[in-house]
């Protein structure tokens, strides 16, 4: 693997190149060693062709500068071998204890050899295809804003069932936002941020999310996003499934309510809902029923503005992603871009 660090805007970024064969620990890798050095991740392009990587990392160094790029480079040469490489069925899984329980599904924490996972498996027998359904998809992204995907394991006990393998986070932004009494306002953007970047690569993927929403935004334990649940995501391609009502009201876009055709501008809506709820820690329209949610929703009301409207950059991208018309939406390249820029703004780091 060849990896190559350099600086970038007179020394005030730094770019990170990696071309190979194609390993799973490379994201893992390279995070790693940012998230210790503090470094921000502003743009992250992971692809693969016949086998091969060609990763490329646009980074923001923080205040304290590091020797040489040399010493980068080294660095995630050195954290790729402790990580293991992808396998399409995992073994020598041992689970610990429950994390989440639902109606359908149940998360376990445990280990996989030296690495800490989670598995996901649904409670409700025959469901065994909805998880396929998801691994297909999940499988096919790569980024570091995206809870990485291990394979898949099974259970016989009881009656045969398999099980999604992930990383295992800390938390997640429901969690976090309801549950502290102050938010830094960098940490809300860097975490909209994070998320926007992770969106933008499902989107390039030809991937809705359709269900974007706090409790869906993981925390790892540097406090980075990880995009999680796939569970209802669909290929922008695979009409036939682009069912309505899918997802959750309080998140949803008006045209998912009315089972209207809609396309990714629908994750963007959720994405508006999400970062409202994130800047007020407050739930949207928490006051009503479900039904109620989806007709006001549908009929054009949205959350009160008016809290975040001293918060000018921020208030900006809500109101854009929060738009009716589809059309009309902010993507999600161009919400990251913007949030970027707000960090940038607040930052006094000396060059790199």
């Amino acid at each position: 693997m060849e990896i190559r660090a350099k600086p970038v805007d007179g020394g005030e970024k730094v770019s990170i190149s990696m071309k190979g064969a194609d390993h799973k620990g490379i994201v893992h890798a390279v995070v790693s060693v940012l998230a210790d050095l503090s470094f921000s991740i502003e743009r992250a392009e992971v692809k693969t062709e016949d086998g091969m990587a060609s990763d490329e990392f646009l980074c923001v160094p923080p205040c304290n500068r590091m020797s040489s790029t040399e010493d980068l480079e080294k660095l995630i040469q050195s954290r790729l071998g402790m990580y293991s490489d992808f396998r399409g069925e995992v073994t020598g899984l041992l689970l610990s204890m429950p994390l989440f329980r639902s109606s359908e599904t149940e998360v376990w924490s445990g280990t996989w050899g030296q690495t800490r996972v989670a598995v996901k498996v649904m409670t409700s027998r025959g469901k065994d295809e909805k998880l396929k359904e998801e691994m297909a998809i999940w499988k096919q992204l790569r980024h570091p804003n995206i809870c990485t995907f291990y394979g898949l394991c099974s259970f016989h006990g009881g009656g045969e069932k398999i099980g999604i393998v992930m990383e295992l986070c800390c938390t997640d932004l429901t969690t976090r936002v309801h549950s502290s009494s102050s938010l830094r306002r960098r940490a809300k953007l860097r975490w909209m941020r994070d998320l926007s970047s992770a969106l933008s690569h499902v989107h390039a993927m030809q991937i809705i999310h359709r269900d974007v929403k706090p409790a869906n935004v993981l925390l790892d334990g540097s406090e980075r996003v990880r995009l999680a649940d796939f569970g209802l995501a669909r290929m922008t391609t695979d009409r036939l499934h682009n069912t309505g009502e899918t997802g959750t009201y309080r998140y949803m876009a008006p045209e998912v309510i009315r089972s209207d055709p809609y396309s990714e501008e629908c994750d963007s809506f959720s994405f508006g809902m999400t970062m409202w709820e994130v800047w007020t820690r407050e739930r949207p329209f928490v006051n009503l029923s479900p039904l109620q949610t989806a007709y006001a929703i549908a009929s054009g009301i949205r959350p009160d503005m008016k809290k975040v409207r001293k918060e000018k950059g921020a208030s900006k991208v809500i109101s854009k992603c929060l738009q009716h018309d589809p059309e009309e939406r902010m993507r999600m390249v161009e919400a990251m871009r913007s949030l970027s820029s707000l960090i940038r703004a607040r930052s006094s780091c000396a060059p790199w």
